[in-house]
């Protein structure tokens, strides 16, 4: 403001009398008037930074989130899970497909497992042991003991068939956030891992 006053009486004392005065009464009015206007913006664009934050609720405020991971609670499928039976069925026959048989007895065995596979029966965890089945005992105890489960957190259940095609066991437990279904005394070798991932949504 004082550069115009200056210009406006530079022009006074050039010559233009009384011009200095009534620009300067001119200009003032002219600054009053922007003065009120950027008032007005900052009325409507609300209270200050400072002021806002003053404002803020901070009992209200989230409070620090746990980046902790939970396992979540997983349900074990039932034993005739019709979807459980399909992907083990599945997996056997993708199995056999890759390992034919070599004479008609194999081949035979084969295809009633297949059949038998049709349908499981659970059976408890908690006092299964060697005499019953030392392959999958041994299976279930090292299971429990890696994964610190109890005998509640996991599912064992045995095809319900007759014979030499009745010994497949299907081991059932949560880990890494999924269902895995270890699929026992199928392979020649009991060390072989042969499983299927039975899908869950969260």
């Amino acid at each position: 403001m004082r550069n115009l006053l200056f210009s406006a009486c530079l022009l006074s004392i050039l010559g233009f009398s009384g011009y200095c005065v009534a620009q300067e009464s001119e200009l003032k009015e002219q600054v009053a008037q922007i003065q009120a206007k950027e008032e007005s913006e900052i009325a409507e664009d609300g209270p200050s930074t400072e002021n806002r934050l003053e404002e803020l609720d901070l009992s209200q405020a989230p409070k620090t989130a746990s980046y902790v991971e939970q396992t979540p609670n997983i349900k074990l499928p039932a034993c005739n899970n019709d979807l459980l039976i399909a992907l083990v069925s599945a997996k056997v026959a993708e199995y056999y497909q890759s390992h034919p048989a070599d004479n008609i007895l194999e081949y035979r065995r084969q295809a009633l497992l297949l059949k038998n596979l049709r349908a499981f029966d659970e059976v408890p965890t908690a006092g299964f042991t060697s005499k019953q089945n030392y392959n999958v005992a041994n299976h279930l105890l090292m299971t429990k003991i890696n994964l610190g489960l109890e005998d509640n957190e996991v599912r064992l259940c045995k095809n319900a068939g007759y014979g030499n095609a009745s010994d497949v066991y299907l081991l059932i437990y949560p880990q890494n956030f999924q269902t895995k279904v270890s699929i026992l005394n199928l392979t020649q070798n009991p060390k072989e891992e042969f499983f299927v991932n039975y899908p869950h949504i969260f």
